[in-house]
Formats: C-alpha cells, sequence, structure tokens
C-alpha cells in the first residue's frame, strides 16, 4: 500500500509550535494534509495550513522528508499573519513544547488538547526540526533575517 503524499507546516511561534486536531479526529497533529491532484507538497500545506488554521502564509521553506505509518511528508518551515482560529476543517488549535500543550481554541470549553494527544510522527518530526534549527542555525537565522519580505493582501492590489 503506497503512503499519502502529505505536506506539513511547521509554525514556530514564540509560544511554541502550532498543532490541532482535525475535526473528527483524535490525535494533534502539525497543520497540513493530503496533496491533491496537481498539487505539490508545498501547495497542500499551504492550503491545509489557510484551511485548518485561517493563517495566511507568507513564507515556506522545504525542510526534509519523514516517512510516517500512514505519509510520506514533506515537511516546510513556514511563516504565516494572522492567528489562529478555529475553522470548519478544526476541532483544537494549541502549540507545543517538549511535553507541554498549551490549548488555544476549542470547539467545546471543556475539551483541551493533551500532550498524550499529540501523534508519534508529529512528535519525531518536530524533534528533528529542533535539532535541524539547532544543527544549522545559520541556516534560520537567514530564514528569519530575510529583508524585504513584506506581507501583501488583495487590499493593497485593488
Amino acid at each position: 500500500m503506497s503512503k499519502r503524499r502529505r505536506g506539513t507546516a511547521i509554525v514556530d511561534t514564540p509560544d511554541g509550535i502550532l498543532i490541532l486536531i482535525e475535526r473528527g479526529g483524535d490525535l494533534a497533529l502539525l497543520p497540513g494534509g493530503g496533496a491533491e491532484r496537481g498539487e505539490s507538497r508545498m501547495q497542500a500545506a499551504i492550503r491545509e495550513l489557510k484551511e485548518e488554521t485561517g493563517l495566511e502564509p507568507y513564507l515556506a521553506v522545504p525542510l526534509f522528508r519523514f516517512a510516517s505509518a500512514f505519509s510520506d511528508h514533506s515537511v516546510f518551515y513556514i511563516r504565516a499573519a494572522g492567528t489562529p482560529q478555529l475553522t470548519s476543517h478544526s476541532r483544537a488549535i494549541g502549540y507545543y513544547r517538549i511535553g507541554r500543550v498549551t490549548t488555544l481554541a476549542c470547539q467545546t470549553e471543556t475539551a483541551v488538547i493533551a500532550a498524550s494527544q499529540v501523534s508519534k510522527g508529529t512528535r519525531a518530526i518536530i524533534t528533528l526540526y529542533r535539532q535541524m534549527r539547532r544543527d544549522r542555525p545559520d541556516f534560520f537565522a537567514a530564514i528569519d533575517n530575510i529583508p524585504g519580505i513584506r506581507q501583501y493582501s488583495h487590499a493593497d492590489v485593488e
């Protein structure tokens, strides 16, 4: 059986790495999803991030590939504007730090994302990302400090 081609987004913030539980799901995952026919995995990661959180990505950089039990992930470091919100695609949104989750928004007031709900694949991808950040600080400094990146919206061109 072939694995699903998945674009996976790492959105690293001062509060932690963005995770979510998809509507109908039980596990906390990194934003992203399967690439549709004719769509690259980067396009899938960007589209899914927008659909699942309402964020507006403005920078995406490929990091690495990761094979999980069900998916062949292409992992992207994504910077995005806005505040994550629940959408019709997400049931809960939060931030992950090693062993700890801060829930940002949930469908119900009593629901929270528990650290035990973070999928094994998500934990592995985050570990690899953190290792890469530690081992390649100049690479991430260059990305995080790209001069002249300005975020535009439709209002800027209409």
